[in-house]
């Protein structure tokens, strides 16, 4: 039996619980259920790879800022204490490419406003709920390796990828 394509996921939108708040994620889309069964899914966390724990204090990237100077070294990820974060961050995301290269994934899919996941919309770093456009550190990194991201809001067009 032909083996299914590999899809890197956020593990939080798995039912894992990874969350900065330790909360689990209610999963109600029964295409998660299935790619699960078909055992599609690479899970991945950035920060709990990057050796953040969980609970953990929420973060944000610096107001003003994006996931490219945070990439770039020009801006960092903090906690609304301003605790920098930035380095767990960083090696998450290198943790989580590397998966990505060695199971030859070409779609990811990840969890939106995470300031290492979001692919459209990121927190503002005022800690206030706010978001802008924008994305995250592990987003634009797997941008950058040619891997299509997709959040929880975009499963139609996962699918649409999908070659099997």
């Amino acid at each position: 039996m032909k083996q299914k394509e590999k899809i890197l996921a956020s593990g939080c939108l798995l039912g894992e619980r990874v969350r900065y708040d330790a909360q689990v994620l209610k999963i109600t889309d029964e295409r998660i259920f299935r790619w699960a069964k078909e055992k599609r899914f690479i899970p991945i966390c950035p920060e709990c790879m990057g050796g953040l724990w969980v609970p953990r204090d929420p973060c944000e990237i610096e107001q003003g800022k994006t996931a490219q100077d945070v990439l770039d070294g020009k801006a960092r990820i903090l906690t609304q204490n301003g605790n920098d974060c930035t380095d767990d961050y960083l090696f998450g995301v290198q943790a989580c490419v590397n998966m990505a290269k060695r199971h030859h994934v070409r779609l990811a899919l990840l969890k939106q406003r995470s300031p290492a996941c979001a692919t459209q919309y990121v927190h503002d770093g005022h800690f206030n709920g706010q978001v802008v456009a924008g994305k995250g550190v592990l987003a634009l990194a797997l941008e950058r390796e040619r891997i299509l991201t997709f959040d929880e809001t975009q499963l139609d067009q996962l699918e649409n990828q999908l070659t099997d």
